[in-house]
C-alpha cells in the first residue's frame, strides 16, 4: 500500500465519514460556546440600559447555549473515542500487513518486544500527539474563528489587534519545535527500549529463580524504568517551558486587547458590553491559541514515530510462481556469515525429491542454518541456490514455503484453540484434525470437547506435547519437503519411533538435523551430509 506523506491524515481520509461527522460535533460545541459569550456582552448591555425584555432574552440564549454545549460534550466524548479506535484498528492492520511482509532476517534485526511497543505504546502516542491533539487544534481553529467574527461585530480595530498579536502568538513555540521533535521520538524510542527489557526479564525468570536472584529483577526494572522516566522528563520540561512562555504571550495579549475595548467605550464607539465580551473573546482566541500553536508542533512529532513502522523494504511481490518442484534442490558454493563469523563455508548440496538425508554435525556447524536457507529466512547468502536448475530467489516467498513444511527443535505454540494451532490458515477442516490427534496421540486432550473449544497454552505443555502438535501441523501442511530439525528431542523414545518411521516411510523428500545418527536411522536414510 502506499501512504501520503503525513500519514495522520492517511488515516483521517480512510475514515472521513466519521471524521466529518466528528467536525460537526466540534463545530457546534464552538458555537454554542460563542452564542454564551456574545450573550453575555448583551446581557450587561441590555441591563446597563435598562432594557429589561432585551435582558431577558439573552439570558434565555445563554441557558439554551449551555443546554447545548452539555450535549455537545457528551457526543464528542464518545464520537472521539469510537472514531480514534477504527483508526486504530486501521493502523495496527498496517503495521501488522507491512511486518508480515518483511524479509524474515529483517523482521530479526528488533526484538519482538519492540514490535509490541509500536501496537501498545506507540499507537497510545499517536493518540495522545496526534489524534487528541488535531482534535483540540481544530477546537481551536473554531473558536478563533467564531470568536474573531463576534468581536468584528463590536469594532473592527478589535480585529486588526488580534491578527497582529497572533502572529507573535504563532511564532514563538516555533522556537521549541526542532527539539520537541528530538524528545518525542526519544521517548518512543525508549519505550520500546523498556518492552524489550521487560520481556528479557520475564523470559529470564526461572534463571533468576533458581540462582536466588529475584532481586536482580527489581533492579533490572528500577534500571530500566528510571531511564524511561529521564526521557519523559526532558520532555516535560521542554513542554513545560513552551506553555510558559506562550501563556505569558496570551495574558498579555488580552490585557492589550481589554485597554483597547475599554478605549472604544469611553469615545462612545461601542457599547459597554464590548468590554465583557472583549475579555471573553480574547481569552478564548488567545487560549485557543497558545494550544493551536503548541499542538501543531505536537502534531508533527507523531510522523517519525508513522515513518518507523513503515522504514523496512518489503519483499519483492514480482517474482515468478514456483507451482511444483519436479527434481530437486542444490546448493552450490554456499557461504552464510553472522557478523563476520562464517557458519557455512562454500557447502555443496544436493537433496532430490523422494529421498531421505541427514545432516548431522556437532553445534554450531550450520545445520539449522541449511534449514532456514532452505525456508527462505535467511537470504543474504554467497553461492547459489537451485530448485530444478533456477536460482530460487527468482521465485516468490509465497509459493516456495508452500512446499516445506518445518519442524523446529523448539516447536512455536500458539495461544489458542486445537484447530488454530493445526491449521494455521483460517480454513476449518475439523475431520482431517481430528484424524491427526488420533495418530500423534493427542486425541484425550479433546476428551468430549471439539477442536474450536479445547484452549491450548504454550506455559500448559510439556515439551513432547508441543512437538506432536507441531508434527500434527507439518502433516496437516501436506507439503512434498519436511525440514525436522530435531524435531523428536522431547519425545520418549516408543513415541519418537513411531514419528520417525511414519516419516522416513513416506514419498516426502525429508531432511533431518542430527547430532548423533543412530544404526537404525542410518538404515532408512539415502544420504548423510556431515558438517564440521
Amino acid at each position: 500500500m502506499s501512504f501520503n506523506k503525513t500519514y495522520i491524515f492517511h488515516y483521517i481520509k480512510q475514515f472521513k465519514k466519521e471524521n466529518l461527522i466528528m467536525f460537526l460535533i466540534l463545530m457546534l460545541g464552538s458555537l454554542s460556546l460563542t452564542a454564551w459569550g456574545f450573550s453575555t456582552s448583551f446581557v450587561l448591555t441590555s441591563l446597563a440600559n435598562k432594557h429589561m425584555e432585551s435582558f431577558y432574552f439573552w439570558v434565555s440564549i445563554m441557558i439554551i447555549s449551555l443546554i447545548i454545549w452539555s450535549i455537545q460534550i457528551h457526543l464528542d466524548s464518545w464520537y472521539y473515542t469510537k472514531t480514534v479506535q477504527k483508526m486504530n484498528i486501521e493502523i495496527r492492520k498496517d503495521i501488522a500487513h507491512h511486518v508480515g511482509q518483511m524479509e524474515y532476517q529483517d523482521f530479526q534485526k528488533k526484538d519482538t518486544g519492540e514490535y509490541t511497543s509500536w501496537m501498545t505504546n506507540d499507537i497510545n502516542m499517536i493518540n495522545d500527539y496526534g489524534y487528541a491533539t488535531l482534535h483540540m487544534i481544530i477546537t481551536q481553529i473554531l473558536t478563533i474563528l467564531f470568536g474573531s467574527i463576534a468581536l468584528f461585530t463590536f469594532h473592527y480595530s478589535l480585529n486588526i489587534l488580534v491578527i497582529m498579536l497572533a502572529i507573535i502568538m504563532i511564532v514563538v513555540p516555533k522556537f521549541f519545535s526542532k527539539q520537541m521533535d528530538k524528545n518525542i521520538n526519544d521517548v518512543s524510542n525508549e519505550n520500546e527500549s523498556f518492552t524489550k527489557h521487560s520481556n528479557d526479564i520475564f523470559d529470564n525468570y526461572t534463571l533468576y529463580y533458581s540462582t536466588n536472584n529475584e532481586e536482580t529483577i527489581t533492579k533490572k526494572f528500577v534500571n530500566a524504568s528510571q531511564s524511561l522516566a529521564d526521557k519523559k522528563l526532558s520532555l516535560a520540561k521542554l513542554t513545560g517551558a513552551m506553555y510558559g512562555t506562550t501563556n505569558f504571550v496570551s495574558l498579555f495579549s488580552q490585557v492589550i486587547i481589554i485597554l483597547v475595548a475599554s478605549i472604544l467605550f469611553l469615545k462612545d464607539l461601542s457599547p459597554i458590553g464590548t468590554i465583557t465580551a472583549a475579555q471573553y473573546f480574547s481569552a478564548t482566541i488567545f487560549t485557543s491559541l497558545i494550544g493551536l500553536s503548541a499542538n501543531y508542533v505536537e502534531l508533527k512529532t507523531t510522523q517519525p514515530i508513522f515513518e518507523k513502522f513503515f522504514e523496512s523494504k518489503k519483499r519483492s511481490v514480482s517474482k515468478a510462481h514456483l507451482s511444483e518442484i519436479l527434481d530437486g534442490i542444490e546448493f552450490s558454493n554456499v557461504s552464510v556469515k553472522y557478523d563476520q563469523l562464517k557458519i557455512l563455508d562454500q557447502v555443496n548440496f544436493k537433496f532430490e525429491l523422494g529421498k531421505k538425508y541427514a545432516l548431522v554435525g556437532p553445534s554450531g556447524s550450520g545445520k539449522s542454518t541449511i534449514l532456514k536457507l532452505l525456508m527462505g529466512l535467511i537470504i543474504d547468502y554467497e553461492g547459489t541456490i537451485t530448485v530444478d536448475g533456477k536460482d530460487i530467489r527468482n521465485f516468490s516467498k509465497e509459493s516456495w514455503v508452500n512446499h516445506f513444511a518445518y519442524l523446529e527443535q523448539t516447536a512455536t505454540i500458539i495461544n489458542g484453540t486445537l484447530s488454530e494451532n493445526i491449521n494455521i490458515s483460517i480454513t476449518n477442516k475439523p475431520k482431517e484434525i481430528t484424524e491427526l490427534l488420533n495418530f500423534v496421540g493427542l486425541s484425550y486432550w479433546l476428551n468430549g470437547k471439539n477442536i474450536d473449544e479445547y484452549i491450548v497454552t504454550h506455559k500448559k505443555l510439556s515439551g513432547g506435547q508441543k512437538q506432536k502438535l507441531s508434527y500434527a501441523r507439518a502433516l496437516m501442511k501436506d507439503a512434498k519437503i519436511i525440514l525436522f530439525d530435531e524435531g523428536t528431542s522431547a519425545l520418549d523414545r516408543e513415541s519418537a519411533l513411531v514419528i520417525e518411521d511414519h516419516l522416513l516411510s513416506s514419498n516426502k523428500t525429508v531432511i533431518i538435523i542430527t547430532h548423533q545418527l543412530t544404526d537404525r536411522l542410518r538404515q532408512k536414510i539415502d544420504k548423510v551430509y556431515y558438517l564440521r
